[in-house]
């Protein structure tokens, strides 16, 4: 087990075999735990990324340990701060090179950064960039595009309080059907050759999950 800045994997049920068809990012900050647990079952998507978990963590885990193969979390925090990163990954598929990166050891209630990962052959980052400020918006997503261990080929499924984060890489991300006058916050972006395609799914939250498929022809 990796235990690079308390990152942990817990290994559960029996692990699927073939390729991952499906990711779902979601920020549950304010709702129930009950809520959580049971819309993430009604999308039994194979890949899900969480944001704003800064609690009851180990009931999703028990709850959902029959279907995710793995699940990897973050629970460092500086000694200062009052809460960790808030960030979770289920997968029905073997995770393996996980590891989190902080955005920097500044003055914060978070331990702020993002988890890195990889199923198969496909890299992910689970992040969650909730500040109002466009401008730290933009230099943590700069900081992701930087420090990401894959050249440049991955997945990013986050939480991105930006009207349009699609503008801010310099190659168009390989998305289809995205809404960038959508209010929600939540997004799944492609910067390899594997092609998204983005649906919301409205449970009546102030910030709804969106599901991706992905294209693995493209």
């Amino acid at each position: 087990m990796n235990s690079y800045n308390s990152t942990k994997l817990y290994i559960n049920n029996q692990k699927k075999t073939d390729k991952p068809n499906t990711i779902v990012t979601w920020n549950i900050t304010n709702l129930s735990i009950d809520f959580i647990i049971e819309k993430i079952k009604i999308l039994d998507a194979d890949i899900v990324h969480l944001q704003g978990i800064y609690k009851d963590k180990d009931i999703i885990i028990s709850q959902l340990k029959d279907i995710y193969y793995n699940i990897v979390t973050n629970d460092h925090k500086q000694y200062y701060m009052y809460n960790d990163c808030g960030l979770m990954v289920l997968s029905k598929y073997e995770i393996y090179d996980y590891h989190f990166k902080p955005f920097g050891y500044w003055y914060s209630k978070f331990y702020s950064g993002s988890i890195f990962y990889t199923i198969d052959k496909y890299n992910f980052c689970n992040c969650n960039l909730d500040n109002k400020n466009d401008e730290k918006i933009y230099n943590r997503l700069q900081m992701i595009i930087k420090n990401n261990p894959y050249n440049d080929n991955f997945i990013i499924g986050g939480y991105i309080n930006y009207k349009d984060p699609y503008s801010l890489f310099s190659k168009r991300p390989n998305n289809q059907l995205y809404n960038i006058t959508s209010v929600n916050n939540n997004y799944i972006i492609s910067l390899n050759n594997l092609g998204i395609t983005n649906n919301m799914y409205d449970f009546g939250c102030k910030e709804n999950p969106i599901m991706g498929i992905i294209d693995h022809i493209i």
